[in-house]
């Protein structure tokens, strides 16, 4: 058995007491009355306006004598082919019964849902006018609701057929007077009873006897309060809330009773919540009535209540109207025909039922609608109209999820990594989506994931979204059953998670028809109709459709041509579905997409197809009515697509092809195909993809190979901050999309199944790619970054030295591997001789070394240099390790020889000499190279390095010197 919707019963407030009144009381009503009706004809005008709108008021007359005198209305196809009557008099249901014939409980709903002070007020209800006048004003719109029992009445036997269907404040105000004067001529109990044996219950049903007998098999006397407000609820909109047609609605609509039916104080709460419970057993179970041979039944029954919608329920089924509706006779033949002989299909897939919707993407008309597989098929529910009723989506819902990603600045080529991901959900256990095919395929780009309808780049395109802003932007394309409440209150979905993406709402074919068909027509939402015009017996025109104005561009027009060029692009649907598949017509140009519902192959609920070209969007549905599952692994291109295919291969069979028109805005660009951004020098296989004009691709330095500079000291990405040691090299950079909160994962999922999965090493091997992944570093230099600093503050420049002296300064660095300190001859020198071996240890404003230059054997200029070594390159062994230097230049003083004593009496004194003060020793690098404009480091000059003295003859030259080290002036 089905399971019912979850209802809830309001808790029982007070209970009404009637008033049967008397002459005070009912002089009391009287005035009132004449204030509210006086304070309705001010509104209207002046008292000269109340003349004209009273001064031709039919008369009440005799209401039996009106009663059940009404002329058929009838309904049309397109091309003014009769499709069905609505009502027959010869032959509709109709049993006139007195109020003591019927159920109190009958009675009690009735009131408490259509007026509840029926017996008290005076034919019209001041507080619900003046309720009503309020919200015309607020709204700006003509006064509607607030009718009272002896108002519908009024207008169901009094008014003409013209004006009971108008929305005027005019026909409003005539219907009050009418229905005061009704008041005073007749008793309430007479007005009751002649509107219980007067409305319109549904299924040819006219009065309560009628309809005791049409739904249960049963007078209106033994109506059991379940039975009792289930039939209460149905006046307002019979074939809306149909309960063999739309059984959930019938149920809703009952509740709505119920909790009425207790505020009042008609009914206990356990009284109404046992109903409740009785009626979720029996009305999946209703049997309908043997009903009459009406062409195409479900699309007839969608124009009733349409219908309902727009003049009032009770007013459309007397009075002879003429509908004209926008069914297509060839393309409903043709539709009907797909769906009935594709059963054996359906039934071998383990389903029992299909609906069929097509609809004509720039106007909005039905053209067809199918609601069944046989409508008579009671084994299948075939009366439920499956067109109409919510059923999840499945992997059809997609291009809406991508639509609202476009929305946000993705692209067709933003790329997506489709790898185990898991979803945080919030107490649940993570949620761990898988693809159709079991099976994850990397880095994909918008097109390849949406074309093969692949899970993970779809969840993570509304993981984007977000899922509330998700539900808001797709009420603009019709799908207004999808809601909620969470999201409305506090921002945060309360019903729906991540698997949205993947259909786990719940939406009906004729929305989604709309929704896709807004695709179709360039971004221009029209809301889907089957009432093109409605006439009355003499031609006039009640009501005629208008198509809507710039408020329709819901959707920019170069996003909706891009998912409609992914969607119909057949390459773009490999390997998933294969080159010949039912998505292709043969001829046309035709965007499809598919959905299969259901939290397993194992556990298959629903079937989808929907696809379409500029001039016919067609959606089809494949399940069981009762959702039960379908077989395992009934997949949506075997079952709903074939149906699909035949009907769209006969409608389009002859007829020219269409071409989806292209926006001046969309452009084609040369893209990598592997990354989706331009391409770079690392790019081997490139594609062209298009683009909205103002949403370009990524520059070809966010494509997966990148060459960037980088300072040897730190590691950093190198910029004008660290400039001295600079090394080009060439990296494995993740891409990755979506809000950034989710980057980090995002590279760490990516470079996982890159690294330790058969199918990651595979595609890096096809690519040339090292494993592990060289991963490029995340951040640059900035002020902060530490430097190498190497100083000499002591000698000074050209400084006159002897013997033994000291060598001070500072030599420290990020990643410090050691320093040397060594001389040369000249200024210039053409070698190096070792003053201080390598040291391990920095020093800071200390000694870095002590030098005897006697050693040397040499006067004059010497440069001393320290060398402050780093990290090795790992971007080229061979350079050696990172090293800058300092040099300062020294003036040795020619040795002094023994001095020979005089023989005087008085020697002469040897003047000390004074020692030159040390200056302070400015840190600032006497050259500061430049980046030239690539970023490439000029590389470092080689010098030669002489062996250190010996105590021979002054180095020179040409002597042999170790291999060469590189050096860099900071």
């Amino acid at each position: 058995m089905r399971q019912p919707p979850q209802l809830r019963l309001a808790r029982p407030m007070r209970r009404a007491k009637r008033n049967w009144g008397g002459c005070l009381i009912r002089g009391l009503v009287v005035l009132v009355a004449a204030f509210v009706v006086g304070f309705m004809l001010l509104v209207a005008g002046s008292a000269f306006a109340y003349r004209a709108i009273a001064a031709d008021l039919p008369e009440i007359g005799d209401l039996e004598a009106k009663a059940s005198s009404f002329e058929t209305a009838r309904i049309y196809d397109r091309n003014g082919n009769e499709l069905s009557t609505l009502v027959d008099p010869e032959t509709g249901n109709r049993v006139r019964v007195t109020l003591p014939e019927i159920a109190q409980d009958l009675i009690d709903a009735t009131i408490a849902t259509e007026d509840s002070r029926f017996y008290q007020n005076p034919g019209f209800d001041p507080i619900g006018i003046t309720r009503a006048i309020v919200q015309a004003a607020q709204e700006g719109e003509a006064v509607s609701g607030a009718s009272t029992i002896t108002q519908q009445l009024v207008r169901a036997l009094v008014l003409s057929e013209e004006e009971r269907t108008e929305r005027t404040l005019r026909r409003k105000i005539r219907e009050i007077i009418l229905a005061a004067e009704m008041w005073q001529k007749y008793d309430k109990d007479t007005i009751l009873e002649l509107y219980l044996n007067e409305i319109y219950y549904g299924n040819r049903a006219y009065g309560i006897e009628a309809a005791a007998q049409t739904y249960f098999n049963k007078s209106a006397k033994d109506l059991t309060l379940a039975e009792a407000s289930l039939l209460a609820g149905l006046p307002q909109a019979p074939a809306f809330w149909d309960p063999y047609t739309n059984p959930d609605g019938a149920l809703i609509r009952q509740t709505q009773v119920l909790n009425l039916m207790v505020a009042e104080g008609y009914a206990t709460y356990q009284r109404a919540l046992a109903a409740q419970n009785e009626t979720a057993v029996f009305i999946y179970n209703l049997t309908p009535p043997a009903a009459p041979q009406v062409r195409h039944p479900h699309f007839v029954y969608t124009v009733l209540q349409q219908a309902e919608a727009l003049l009032g329920a009770q007013s459309i089924y007397r009075g002879g109207l003429r509908i004209y509706t926008t069914l297509d006779p060839e393309a409903q033949r043709l539709a009907e025909t797909a769906v009935t002989d594709a059963r054996a299909t359906i039934n071998n897939a383990g389903a029992n039922n299909a609906a069929m919707v097509v609809v004509q993407p720039a106007t909005g008309e039905i053209l067809a609608l199918v609601g069944s597989a046989d409508f008579f098929n009671e084994a299948i529910s075939g009366q439920v109209n499956m067109a109409l009723a919510p059923r999840q989506p499945g992997s059809s819902i997609k291009p809406l999820v991508y639509l609202s990603a476009f929305e946000n600045g993705w692209t067709p080529a933003t790329l997506i990594w489709d790898v185990p991901t898991s979803f945080p959900d919030g107490a649940n256990p993570p949620y761990q989506p898988k693809n159709y095919d079991d099976t994850f395929h990397g880095p994909l780009r918008v097109r390849p994931s949406l074309g093969n309808s692949y899970n993970v780049p779809a969840v993570k395109a509304l993981e984007f979204v977000g899922v509330c802003n998700f539900i808001n932007n797709v009420q603009k394309v019709g799908l207004t059953s999808l809601k909620d409440e969470g999201c409305a209150t506090g921002g945060q979905p309360a019903n729906y998670g991540l698997a949205l993406a993947l259909g786990g709402g719940e939406i009906s074919p004729l929305e989604m028809a709309g929704a896709f068909g807004a695709l179709a027509n360039q971004g221009r939402y029209v809301k889907p109709f089957t009432i093109s015009r409605i006439e009355n017996r003499l031609g006039e025109i009640r009501y005629e459709h208008t198509q809507p104005g710039a408020e329709a561009q819901v959707v920019r027009p170069e996003h909706a041509y891009l998912l409609s060029d992914i969607l119909s692009d057949n390459s773009a649907r490999q390997p998933a579905f294969g080159l010949n598949n039912p998505l292709v017509i043969a001829g046309h140009r035709v965007a499809a997409k598919t959905g299969t519902s259901g939290s397993s192959r194992l556990d298959v609920r629903d079937n989808w197809t929907i696809g379409y070209t500029p001039e016919v969007v067609t959606a089809v549905w494949v399940g069981n009515t009762d959702n039960t599952p379908m077989g395992q692994n009934a997949s949506a291109v075997e079952v709903a697509a074939p149906i699909w295919n035949r009907f769209m291969s006969q409608y389009l069979a002859g007829r020219a092809p269409v071409d989806f028109p292209r926006p001046g805005g969309v452009i084609d660009v040369e893209i990598c195909a592997d990354s989706g951004a331009r391409p770079g020098p690392g790019c081997v296989n490139r594609t062209v993809e298009r683009f909205a004009q103002d949403q370009p691709p990524l520059n070809a330095d966010a494509d997966f190979s990148r060459v960037l500079p980088i300072d040897l000291w730190t590691g950093l990405q190198a910029n004008e901050r660290c400039p001295e040691s600079v090394q080009e090299a060439t990296f494995f950079d993740i891409l990755v999309s979506g809000q950034p909160a989710v980057w980090e994962r995002e590279r760490f999922v990516a470079k996982q199944w890159v690294e330790t999965t058969g199918g990651g090493q595979a595609w890096a091997r096809a690519r040339n790619i090292a494993i592990p992944l060289t991963l490029p570093p995340e951040q640059a230099c900035d002020e902060n970054t530490p430097r190498p600093e190497i100083t000499i503050n002591q000698p000074t420049e050209r400084a006159e030295v002897s013997g033994i002296f000291d060598i001070w300064g500072t030599v420290k660095a990020p990643n410090f591997n050691g320093y040397e300190v060594e001389y040369g001859l000249g200024e210039n020198p053409g070698g190096w001789g070792l003053i201080q071996e390598r040291r391990p240890t920095p020093v800071e404003n200390g000694v870095l070394a002590t030098w005897d230059t006697a050693n040397t054997n040499a006067a004059g200029p010497v440069t001393i240099r320290i060398l402050l070594f780093g990290p090795d390159n790992p971007y080229n062994p061979e350079a050696g390790p990172t090293v800058v230097e300092e040099r300062v230049t020294v003036l040795i003083l020619e040795p002094t020889g023994t001095p020979t004593a005089t023989p005087t009496d008085t020697p002469t004194p040897t003047n000390t000499p004074t020692p030159t003060e040390t200056p302070t020793i400015t840190t600032t690098p006497t050259e500061t190279p430049s980046p030239t404009p690539t970023g490439t480091a000029v590389p470092p000059t080689e010098t030669p390095t002489l062996p250190p003295p010996t105590g021979e003859p002054s180095p020179t030259p040409t002597q042999e010197a170790p291999p060469p080290v590189e050096t860099v002036k900071p």
